[in-house]
């Protein structure tokens, strides 16, 4: 029976490439290859002692649903993108494998579906791993490149990473050497991920894991349980550089406790100071709309401490995912001209296109219009002065123009630029 089902699989495997291609829409890549299959299943066939009917005869209904060739059925009817884990996980060990190997090679041989066989290869990975742990590493790292070593050792890995993050970790690093892959870790998200959906211990274990490397990614990425301690994250992260989906998820949930969180806090506490109310103003708009979130937002800024409150205004958008296309509702909502300079401060930048001069126009002609435009000279006059720096002649030139097509009188002219020549911070430290 084992070599028949051995045979069986050969078999299987040709239908399952054909039912790859027909999902995918197109021609097999020609009647060679699938002959040549064909011609081994003879050769091994030669002697089987049992006839494919009588095989079939033998195996209960429940075993043929969950055979190869229902796989087949499954990719000729559900074309790219299905979920194939559930065949997966009626595989036996060795078809399991089989069937990775044969799947990477359709993947390296025909682009044109590679959608639907990577998303089968990623399902094989994590039911060998389910089934192997970290031991199933080493025969995915042992397979040649025709067989898909690169895809299969990540995809295992990045269950593994998943799973256990400190157990995973000599592996990545093995990875990590063998490919290439030093300056960045590909498996950053897929611990995050898994470790968003346990809780702040968890992610504070994949930080213990990865070290500084954590700073490089979201602190949070995908769905959260209901009780997740958004405050303690908080808490433990401050102003990192992943923090912003965090407090912005938070915030379009419980916008009060943001705001409790957040107004305690000192200017110059690195970006926790100069981006999170940003986050915070954009939660809120996700489920409020910005008007709404403007009114409530002005309704606290004199809650703060006069220079905390500065750095919160400058930043209301600094995060928002549209914020060109609704600074004139924000704007509107503001109380006080200078709030009003202080946003366009951060929204003039020289690389924006043609909005930031309608929101210096917008603000009017005098003193307004050339304070923000002395204030966004200050945010860019590090980079400005920078020879180094390939932004450089592209920041240079967006204010001698801009002071040109604003038509500003020769001394506010002078001020603009000289701020710009001169490397300075907007909010000195």
């Amino acid at each position: 029976m084992k070599a028949n089902r051995s045979i069986d699989l050969t078999v299987a495997l040709a239908g399952l490439a054909l039912g790859f291609f027909a999902a995918a829409g197109i021609a097999p890549a020609g009647a060679g290859a699938v002959e040549a299959v064909k011609r081994s299943s003879r050769v091994a066939s030669a002697g089987a002692g049992e006839t494919r009917k009588e095989k079939e005869a033998g195996r209960s209904s429940g075993e043929d649903s969950h055979s190869l060739s229902s796989l087949e059925t499954r990719l000729r009817r559900h074309a790219p993108g299905p979920d194939y884990s559930f065949h997966m996980e009626r595989l036996g060990d060795g078809e399991l494998k089989t069937l990775s190997t044969a799947l990477s090679k359709m993947f390296q041989a025909q682009p044109e579906i590679r959608t639907p066989a990577f998303r089968a290869i990623e399902d094989a990975a994590r039911e060998l791993y389910r089934r192997e742990g970290l031991a199933g590493l080493e025969w995915a790292r042992g397979l040649s490149p025709e067989e898909g070593q690169f895809t299969m050792f990540q995809q295992m890995l990045g269950a593994a990473v998943a799973d256990s993050p400190a157990a995973a970790k000599p592996w990545v690093d093995i990875f990590r050497k063998e490919q290439g892959s030093q300056w960045s870790n590909p498996f950053l998200e897929a611990a995050i991920q898994s470790a968003s959906g346990q809780g702040v211990d968890a992610i504070l274990e994949v930080r213990k894991v990865f070290g500084e490397e954590i700073r490089t990614t979201p602190i949070i990425c995908g769905p959260v349980p209901a009780n997740f301690d958004f405050k303690r994250l908080l808490d433990e992260f401050g102003g990192e550089y992943g923090m912003h989906q965090p407090v912005h998820l938070w915030a379009a949930n419980d916008p009060g406790a943001v705001w409790d969180a957040l107004k305690g806090m000192k200017a110059g506490d690195g970006e926790l100071s100069t981006r999170r109310f940003g986050s915070l103003f954009s939660g809120m708009t996700q489920t409020q709309g910005e008007e709404a979130a403007t009114k409530w937002m002005v309704s606290r800024l004199d809650e703060l401490p006069g220079d905390v409150r500065e750095q919160a205004v400058f930043n209301l958008l600094a995060t928002h995912d549209n914020r060109y296309q609704v600074v004139d509702t924000v704007m509107a909502g503001l109380p006080r001209d200078a709030d009003r300079v202080m946003l366009a401060t951060q929204m003039v930048t020289p690389f924006a296109g043609d909005a930031p001069l309608k929101i210096l126009r917008n603000l009017g002609p005098g003193p307004m219009q050339v304070e923000a435009l002395v204030g966004s000279a200050k945010v860019f006059s590090r980079a400005a002065n920078d020879p180094a720096n390939p932004l450089s002649k592209q920041v240079n030139e967006f204010y001698t123009k801009a002071v040109e097509d604003l038509d500003l009188p020769p001394a506010d002219r002078q001020r603009v630029l000289e701020t710009l020549r001169t490397p300075q911070d907007l909010f000195p430290k």
